[in-house]
């Protein structure tokens, strides 16, 4: 099996992490990473406000850097916990940019997504706050159409998938992005 990175995305507070913890064992040919604590090891964040990230594109050439040291230290391809959407200092929903893509070098994107009100509820529960519905709205929307434009311009596969994905589908998905089929 080749070895590369799958981003799987989503707004805060869809349930990525858990979707991981529930469907992705050890045995797996894939090791699951979060981008945010990736950056951490290499940068203390500033805080810009609830969900919202100081230095974007800072924050991905530092991410780069430690996908880069992580690739040459493990054995399997890379699930990146992380976000093709992101809510800046100014409170703008900001794409990645397509450099950051490209350099690492995507084998995939899969988006998950979920209703407004099951996603603002998680953020209130884990966070004691939410996004208001119309950001959580637009994020979703953005980050779609973003999956669409890589794949158009990069032939960058993605596929979307909600909580109800079983774990034989979502193993699938990661094993035909990361063979190029």
């Amino acid at each position: 099996m080749e070895k590369g990175i799958i981003l799987f995305s989503g707004v805060h507070g869809v349930g990525k992490g858990y979707f991981i913890k529930e469907n992705i064992k050890d045995n797996d040919d894939i090791i699951c990473v979060s981008a945010s604590e990736l950056i951490r090891q290499y940068r203390n964040s500033e805080d810009a406000g609830y969900k919202k990230v100081q230095d974007v594109e800072g924050n991905q050439e530092i991410l780069l850097v430690a996908l880069r040291h992580m690739e040459m230290s493990v054995d399997k391809s890379i699930l990146l916990d992380g976000h093709l959407c992101i809510i800046n200092s100014n409170n703008e929903v900001e794409t990645i940019s397509e450099s950051f893509i490209s350099k690492a070098q995507m084998k995939g994107v899969i988006l998950l997504q979920e209703e407004i009100p099951i996603i603002e509820q998680r953020q209130k529960v884990r966070d004691g706050l939410s996004l208001s519905a119309e950001m959580i709205r637009e994020i979703q929307c953005k980050e779609k159409l973003y999956a669409e434009l890589l794949f158009k311009k990069y032939k960058i596969p993605f596929e979307i998938i909600s909580s109800e994905c079983r774990r034989d589908q979502f193993l699938k998905i990661i094993n035909t992005m990361k063979e190029g089929v």
